[in-house]
Order: C-alpha cells, then structure tokens, then sequence
C-alpha cells in the first residue's frame, strides 16, 4: 500500500471541508514497542493549513481505516472551532 491510498482514503472523508496534500507513514518506538504512525497535511476550505497525525498503530493494523479515523477527528476539531 502506498501513500497515495492513504491519502485518498483520508480525501474521502474529509472533503470537501478539508484537502489533503502530503500523506506520509513513519513509524515511532515507544514503550518498549515500534509503532506506525500516519501524518497528513493539507488545507481546509476556509485556506488555514492543517496537520494531523494518526494514533499509535500496531504492525498489521488497517491503514486505510487508521487514515479515515484521522479525517474524522480532524473534521471533529474543525466543527468544535465553529
């Protein structure tokens, strides 16, 4: 899977009130444990910029659905800020 997908998955979500431009995957070792983590970065529709990164994921987890629950919280703060 590449990052394309991630970001498509994450489009798919948040548009039209937010375009995501970057998708990256990187990985982060904490408690003993690597972790993979997803960054996304892009603009809203009102033209502020944003970045938003995934929770921890373990090795095997479902990328594309990790991407769609970081479109919806980025939603989430976007509506909260309203």
């Amino acid at each position: 899977m590449g990052v394309a997908e991630l970001r498509e998955a994450f489009n798919g979500v948040a548009e039209p009130k937010a375009t995501c431009n970057l998708a990256t995957q990187g990985y982060e070792r904490a408690d003993g444990q690597e972790w993979q983590v997803l960054a996304f970065r892009g603009t809203t529709a009102d033209g502020g910029v944003f970045e938003i990164s995934s929770r921890r994921l373990e090795p095997r987890s479902d990328l594309l659905q990790a991407a769609r629950e970081a479109a919806q919280q980025l939603l989430d703060q976007e509506n909260s800020k309203s």
